[in-house]
């Protein structure tokens, strides 16, 4: 052995001895290290890429700063490890640079973010001729204020979202993207400057949960209602379409209630299928809440529905025969199977039904709703049409002007119609109410009479009076019972 060396410990088991402690936990410290430095990194790869995309596409300076706050916090999560770990020989002098750049993105996307809860939309709105809120039909339930669909701006969202699209909608291409954001934009820029809808803020946190399937919040409904000239003219209860049910619907229906007087209840279902279970009971227990809080004449209600709020409207009419005064149907998506639950009904019997389409929907084919209207015609409905040459889908926002218009000359006119004519709906909504036999509702719609059959639950038979106010026709809720 070499002069100068010492031998090594060995044992005695002659084996060496183990690593010492500080060995041990430097390797400890390692691991933690790596497994909160590949944390990180996941973190970073899931949301900065996202971040910058939408930092990309965001139209408004709130957009783009929570944006570039949340790719830079995610910069500074991701470069925490890597800092601590480069503070060990020889790499100190990267250590501090490392420092350097997580404190500086720390700092800056701090900044950015701080104050975004602070800018968030209130929820209110509103002015001297219109009022515009958010209601809820369960009690406890409040607007979104601090959800990230309020944090960024709904304009950001859909610009955002459009090229998505691309990759998830068959029906939708570079240039149909661009047509789309070209109508969008600018409404939802006259939008902010509107003082009454410029803190109404969003809704659409509630149709990101359900497009998953997750629980979502049934009870909201958006009400524009004009607050000068005493009670409202009409109501028009109002179904969004697909992908839920965005503020610029309520902004571009608000002329409706400024120049016309017909308050717009717009309730929400999530991403918009209202096909599903509760879809029909949503709808209705906002028209009922709103009646209720805003004293609105239950008697002169309109129905709408845009595009997949088709489906629910036709539903609904069969559900609720001689509920509503009239039916718009704005590019609407029907279904032959509640059309003609309504026929079976007698729902489509005399009821006004207002068809505006676009002749190159390629979503919702004229051709194919061209004949499911004409089952509900066939039916009994009175059929008002107008089918726009070279306009798509997307008529709503491309012909506002001329839809709201349409609309409202339609509605004018029907309100003051008398409701329908008697035996149509009449003895379907007499039988349930009173659960007796068809051909008893029937003789006592045409003009009253002896009821033959007993009522549910075996009372003895009734003779019933039916009574109706000048110009609205029976109606079950007048009825006046007397014993026979």
């Amino acid at each position: 052995m070499p002069p100068g060396t010492s031998t090594p410990k060995i044992g005695g088991d002659g084996r060496h001895p183990p690593p010492s402690r500080p060995a041990e936990s430097e390797r400890i410290l390692l691991r933690a290290g790596l497994t909160a430095a590949i944390l990180a990194a996941a973190v970073w790869l899931a949301v900065v890429p996202a971040s910058l995309f939408l930092l990309l596409y965001a139209v408004t300076w709130k957009g783009r700063a929570l944006a570039l706050g949340v790719a830079l916090s995610a910069t500074a999560l991701a470069l925490l490890p890597v800092a601590a770990f480069l503070a060990r020989r020889p790499w100190r002098a990267w250590g501090r640079r490392a420092r350097r750049a997580w404190g500086a993105s720390l700092a800056i996307g701090a900044v950015l973010l701080a104050p975004a809860p602070f800018l968030a939309p209130s929820g209110t709105g509103g002015d001297a001729g219109l009022r515009v809120a958010h209601a809820f039909t369960r009690p406890g339930a409040r607007f979104p204020r601090t959800s990230l669909a309020n944090l960024l701006p709904e304009v950001d969202q859909v610009s955002a979202g459009l090229p998505l699209a691309r990759a998830l909608d068959r029906h939708m291409d570079g240039a149909r993207a661009r047509r789309i954001r070209g109508l969008f934009l600018p409404v939802y820029r006259d939008m902010a400057r509107d003082p009454a809808f410029r803190g109404i803020g969003s809704v659409m946190t509630w149709a990101y949960a359900d497009a998953p399937g997750y629980p979502f919040e049934r009870s909201h409904y958006a009400a524009i209602v004009p607050r000068r000239g005493g009670a409202c003219r009409a109501t028009l209860l109002f179904l969004h379409g697909s992908a839920g049910s965005f503020s610029i619907y309520w902004y571009a229906l608000a002329p409706l209630a400024r120049a016309h007087g017909i308050a717009v209840i717009c309730p929400g279902f999530g991403f918009g299928e209202w096909q599903r279970p509760r879809g029909v009971e949503t709808a209705m227990a906002a028209l009922e809440d709103a009646c209720r809080r805003y004293s609105l004449d239950p008697e002169r209600v309109f129905l709408a529905a845009l595009s997949n709020g088709g489906r629910g409207a036709t539903r609904i009419v069969a559900a609720h025969p001689g509920r509503f005064r009239g039916v718009a149907l704005i590019s609407a998506v029907l279904e032959e199977e509640p059309v003609r639950a309504g026929v079976t009904e007698g729902a489509w019997r005399g009821l006004p039904v207002l068809v505006l389409h676009g002749s190159a929907d390629d979503r919702v084919p004229w051709p194919e709703t061209e004949t499911l209207v004409g089952q509900a015609r066939a039916g009994g409905a009175s059929v008002s049409q107008r089918v726009f040459p070279g306009e798509d889908h997307f008529l709503f926002l491309s012909q506002r002007e001329q839809v709201l218009s349409k609309v409202a000359r339609w509605a004018a006119a029907e309100r003051e119609a008398p409701v329908r004519s008697a035996g149509d709906h009449r003895p379907r909504l007499l039988q349930r109410a009173l659960g007796v036999r068809h051909d008893d509702a029937a003789r006592l719609a045409e003009g009253g009479g002896p009821l033959q059959s007993a009522s549910r639950g075996g009372t003895p038979p009734l003779r019933v009076r039916v009574t109706a106010d000048p110009g609205t026709g029976p109606s079950p809720r007048r009825m006046r019972q007397q014993p026979q």
